[in-house]
Parts: C-alpha cells; sequence; structure tokens
C-alpha cells in the first residue's frame, strides 16, 4: 500500500516523517502528519522508530563565525513536545519528553545529527532525571501517590529494560552514578515529618534490591547530588555538604564545605571543585572547603548545569538563554539566547547541547 501524501498543514520543519511500530506481529507505518496512535505504549524490549528528516546537516557541519562572534545554535531535533533532561555521549543525544500522558512520557535517543529518533523507554509517570554509564542509561520514576518508586536500567543500544521497585511509600528525588553504584535519596514519610537517607545500588545487570545498602541517615532535605570516587557531594536547603565514602556508614557525616543563599537545583563536580546552581546564580567551591566563587550572579531562573574542561555552562529557564563562564572565574558569554524555555544542558568535545521545553526542540551550538 502506498503511503499518504504529507499533509499540507504538516509542520514545515520535517519534509517527511515516517513512523514505524511493531506490537508483537501488528506493524504500522505512518506517514505524513504523525498523530501518536493508542498503540504507541512502549513495553519492556519494545523500541520505537521514529525516523526524522533532519532540520539540518548536523553538528559537524561547518559553522561560520564572525570573529568573536558566538556559533549559530542549530535544531537537532524539532517536534518533541516537552523535552527535558539531557545527557550526551560520543555517538548520541538521551533526553526525556516530559508529556501530558503516560505514552508521552518516555526515554528518547537520536544521533548527533539528529538523524535516528528513537524511544527506548515509556510509561513513565514522574521520571526524575537521567544518569549515564557506558553502556546503559537510569531512569528513576516516581509512580503516583501510593503506588512504586523505581529505577530503569536501558541499555543505550536498545532492549530489554532492566526494573526494580524501590519503595511503595516514599519518593526519590534526586541521584547520581558512579563506577558501578547509583546512589539516590530517598524520603520516606515519618509521622507528621519526613526522612532522607542517601542509598546505593548496585547498577549492573540484573538490578536487585540484594545489592542496596545504606550509605547516609538522616541526611537532611537534599535536592541535588554528585557522586566522585572518594565523596558523595550534596545540596541541601541551606548548605553544600560532603560525605566520606570511605567511612563507616555509621559514622558517615555531612561536612559542610558552603552556605547557600537559597536551594541549588543541580549540582557537578570536576577533580577540584564543586559547582551548583541556585535559581539566579552559578557558584563554585573547592572539594575540600575554602572560599567560594561566585562564576554568574542577576540570573533570572537556572536550570540546568554542566562542565567541560574550562567553562561551566547552564540555562537561563525564564531568560531564554544559554551562558557559560570560565570554571575559575571570569565574564559571563551567551551561548545562545532567544530560546524557548531551556531547560537542560550537556556538553561534549565539540559542542553544546541543550533542549527547549516550550517549543520541543533539541539545540545545539559549537564549542568555541
Amino acid at each position: 500500500m502506498n503511503a499518504p501524501a504529507p499533509d499540507p498543514g504538516c509542520s514545515t520543519n520535517t519534509t517527511r516523517v515516517v513512523r514505524s511500530l511493531t506490537l508483537g506481529a501488528i506493524g504500522t507505518t505512518l506517514a505524513g502528519c504523525v498523530l501518536l496512535n493508542p498503540l504507541d505504549h512502549l513495553r519492556s524490549g519494545i523500541t520505537e522508530a521514529v525516523d526524522e528528516t533532519a532540520p539540518d546537516s548536523g553538528p559537524h557541519a561547518e559553522l561560520q563565525a564572525d570573529g568573536d562572534a558566538p556559533p549559530t545554535p542549530r535544531d537537532l531535533v524539532v517536534g518533541r513536545g516537552t523535552p527535558s533532561r539531557l545527557v550526551v555521549d560520543d555517538a548520541h543525544v538521551f533526553w526525556l519528553e516530559q508529556g501530558s500522558t503516560l505514552v508521552e512520557r518516555r526515554l528518547m535517543r537520536a544521533d548527533k545529527h539528529g538523524h535516528g529518533v528513537v524511544a527506548l523507554a515509556g510509561d513513565l509517570y514522574d521520571p526524575r532525571g537521567l544518569a549515564a554509564s557506558t553502556e546503559a542509561i537510569y531512569i528513576v520514576d516516581n509512580g503516583p501517590f501510593g503506588g512504586s518508586t523505581t529505577v530503569q536500567r536501558q541499555p543505550k543500544a536498545g532492549g530489554l529494560v532492566s526494573t526494580i521497585e524501590l519503595t511503595k511509600s516514599g519518593r526519590i528525588d534526586t541521584f547520581a552514578h558512579q563506577g558501578d553504584r547509583l546512589f539516590y535519596a530517598l524520603v520516606e514519610p515519618s509521622g507528621a515529618h519526613s526522612r532522607t537517607w542517601i542509598e546505593t545500588l548496585d547498577s549492573r545487570p540484573p538490578l536487585s534490591l540484594e545489592a542496596r545498602t545504606t550509605f547516609a541517615s538522616d541526611v537532611g532535605d537534599l535536592t541535588a547530588i554528585a557522586v566522585d570516587a572518594t565523596h558523595a557531594y550534596a545540596a541541601r536547603t541551606t548548605d553544600v555538604v560532603a560525605f566520606d565514602r570511605a567511612a563507616p556508614t555509621a559514622m558517615r557525616t555531612a561536612r559542610v564545605l558552603a552556605s547557600t543563599t537559597s536551594a541549588a537545583v543541580v549540582i557537578v563536580l570536576d577533580d577540584e571543585a564543586v559547582y551548583w546552581a541556585e535559581p539566579t546564580s552559578v557558584r563554585r567551591v573547592p572539594k575540600g572547603g575554602g572560599p567560594v566563587v561566585d562564576l554568574a550572579t542577576g540570573q533570572s531562573d537556572v536550570g540546568a548545569l554542566a562542565l567541560d574542561e574550562t567553562y561551566a555552562y547552564w540555562v537561563d529557564t525564564a531568560g531564554g538563554a544559554v551562558r557559560r563562564a570560565p570554571k575559575r572565574g571570569g565574564p559571563v558569554e551567551d551561548v545562545s539566547t532567544g530560546e524557548a524555555g531551556p531547560s537542560s544542558v550537556a556538553v561534549d568535545a565539540t559542542g553544546v547541547y541543550w533542549t527547549n521545553h516550550d517549543d520541543g526542540r533539541i539545540r545545539h551550538a559549537a564549542r568555541r
């Protein structure tokens, strides 16, 4: 059967869309304007391929810059609903889509030219972000009230999802991956209040509750966590702290590195320092403690943070901008402005990537 001609009312950003969906022995191919099919629910081991004509030639095309002007940003993928929570590796870009239905809440992958858009996992309820290892992407998904909170391990190449239930009564607001361990902050109700502690889980397949251990108890209200080989670092509502991984669990207490003016929304690390973003600022402190350096102040709404060897990059969601500043302090520079609700950012050896929550785009600019 010939595919129907594209509808003239389709978006001009993509000249042709072909969607192939296989569920058991049922196969469907649609062309032109695509509406989500009720069969679009993704189950373990089911992958939806969305083969889209890329809106441009991708990040490896030559970008023209005028003197010191920043390279021109380009679309990698368009028409993706409400993308957020971005990570990249050597070959691919991964992101979460946060739609209004379970069908629209899923983990997506594309190559770095914007081709081969694929849904790796779906039917998510309240995903709390992404963490990546060499081989897999990890998602923590908080279920509805009274439901279960799960952690999912999705191979980057696609295939069977490994899922375990962590709790039925609590929630996980932040988590991180390091080596072969997941670290997450578990919040459980305790009378009229709640308790938060950090647990770790062996991240190698198959995931198992038998590989779960308590890392630190009664740690306060955590808003973000990051981990290296020797310490776990966490942002609380009023400070940034470090926990020694070598210390016995019963003696593993928080060492305050810096006070914050408001709760941090994200925390990231390099070999020397801890970086975090508060809603209106980006800040840095040495891992061993010391003076706090303000890399940026007066921002509208910092929503995500990433590092390369020289710069810290962040998105100002309300300000519609992607910006950077030297990690040791210096002038703030615009990577891109006029963006539609940038919500996450990632960096690799060649470029900067970000998601636009408001117009459904994954964007890229070459590093300079």
